[in-house]
């Protein structure tokens, strides 16, 4: 607040200003980001279904191809052969991720900044906390896709799962584009929230502690660890090798 002392208004009366009212900005610059850069989390974690081709191919459509049982009647444990769907599964997601991510910096980059008011100003080492941010979940994509497809019966059926599927990722980014809330530690043990709320500290530079990495990172490999488990079941069963 300014004193603007007096000025005269006609000749011989003056108006009092006694106060200048203005306008300042008391955010941090690193918490502004716009709206695409809110809609960044949701397109991370589509990353949940990045190989989803793989997983279902792999595993529906070889049976619809007949060419399943042939390897289910090996010496191979059914273990390794699920380990091995996922881990090619896994492969692929990250590669999605990564073209996203370096799609959405070009784009920024590409747009004028007179005419777009929006930015993306983020280097290689937040890049690089995003993926690592993901990884959980890019596991428990690979891992749910496969046990999905374990479980149809036929490559089209495991097709008509994938928006069940897909809406899981989408709801936490969704709620919180309306209704944000601040961090909790417990929220860091919950899929799919957990990776919302850490991407959204990248993108602000704000600091994440360890205990907030343990939670996410250990959470989310257990979470991953009982997915595996459903879907080594489903490998097991007679029916998979049944060809449709």
């Amino acid at each position: 607040m300014v004193f603007d002392g007096s000025r005269p208004l006609t000749s011989g009366t003056t108006v009092a200003h006694p106060l200048q009212v203005g306008a300042r900005d008391a955010g941090r610059p690193e918490a502004e980001f716009d709206l695409m850069q809110q809609m960044l989390p949701y397109l991370l974690l589509l990353g949940f279904i990045g190989g989803m081709q793989v997983a279902i191919d792999a595993t529906a459509d070889e049976r619809g191809r007949q060419s399943l049982d042939p390897l289910l009647a090996t010496p191979a444990p059914r273990e390794a052969i699920i380990s091995a769907t996922i881990l090619a599964t896994v492969v692929f997601a990250p590669a999605s991720l990564a073209v996203t991510l370096v799609a959405y910096r070009v784009s920024f980059d590409l747009m004028p900044d007179d005419r777009v008011d929006v930015s993306f100003a983020i280097g290689p080492a937040a890049m690089a906390r995003l993926l690592v941010v993901i990884l959980p979940i890019v596991l428990l994509g690979a891992t749910a896709l496969t046990a999905l497809a374990a479980f149809a019966r036929s490559y089209r059926e495991a097709q008509g799962y994938l928006p069940l599927l897909v809406l899981r990722p989408m709801l936490p980014s969704l709620v919180l584009m309306i209704a944000p809330v601040r961090t909790q530690l417990w929220m860091l043990a919950v899929p799919f929230l957990a990776q919302n709320q850490l991407i959204l500290k990248i993108l602000r530079s704000e600091h994440i502690g360890v205990a907030e990495w343990a939670v996410s990172l250990g959470a989310g490999l257990l979470i991953v660890a009982l997915a595996w488990l459903v879907a080594a079941r489903l490998y097991h069963r007679e029916q998979l090798a049944a060809s449709s």
